[in-house]
């Protein structure tokens, strides 16, 4: 199972349409692995566990139905603090807004759910999304998963989920998958409103 943790989304997903492994196992796989490393790291900042495993749970039920929700289907994953998920607080590690919590889903989270993607957390972010580094005063700084003496570059997460998107805000915002061997795709070049980066 531990070769999941360096494993494609792509490659995930078409091993929970093929039924090689279930929406559930694979989300319980990705939460055990950042339960274990994330006290080290501070990279997942929130979480919706029990969410996470209604949607697998559902996911693997659409499954046996012959359902697939698209091409996420099943997919276990995190995003940034910065996007809004209902529910979660979504800060920007800004301490004025420690206490803001997102009534409503940014368009990116729910496109992926659309996708048929579950999501169980959010990642650190640099304040105001304006560093290469994800250090805040509402949660701390992220380690580097290979040396936790030093930042990632990012919030990168040690492979504790198989992908999630970013906010591109500048360069520097896209150098954690150097430094630690992760994979992201980022949502925008360009300033985004705060309901969600």
């Amino acid at each position: 199972m531990d070769q999941r943790a360096f494993a494609s989304a792509t490659r995930l997903a078409g091993e929970i349409r093929d039924r090689r492994i279930g929406c559930v196992e694979l989300l319980d796989f990705f939460v055990a692995r950042a339960e274990r490393y994330n006290p080290a790291l501070n990279a997942i900042v929130a979480w919706q566990v029990d969410r996470a495993r209604e949607g697998a749970r559902s996911a693997d039920a659409a499954l046996a139905r012959g359902e697939v929700w698209g091409p996420l289907h099943g997919v276990p994953m995190t995003v940034k603090e910065s996007f809004n998920v209902a529910g979660l607080p979504s800060t920007w590690g800004n301490p004025p807004w420690r206490d803001n919590i997102a009534a409503d889903n940014a368009v990116l989270v729910e496109r992926l759910l659309a996708a048929g993607a579950v999501i169980y957390g959010k990642t650190n972010v640099p304040y105001m999304l304006q560093d290469a580094q994800s250090h805040n005063e509402v949660y701390g700084a992220t380690n580097n998963p290979w040396d936790t003496a030093r930042g990632p570059g990012g919030s990168s997460v040690a492979r504790l989920r198989p992908w999630r998107p970013a906010c591109r805000r500048s360069g520097p915002a896209a150098t954690s998958p150097d430094r630690c061997a992760t994979r992201r795709i980022t949502a925008a070049s360009t300033p985004t409103s705060r309901a969600g980066a």
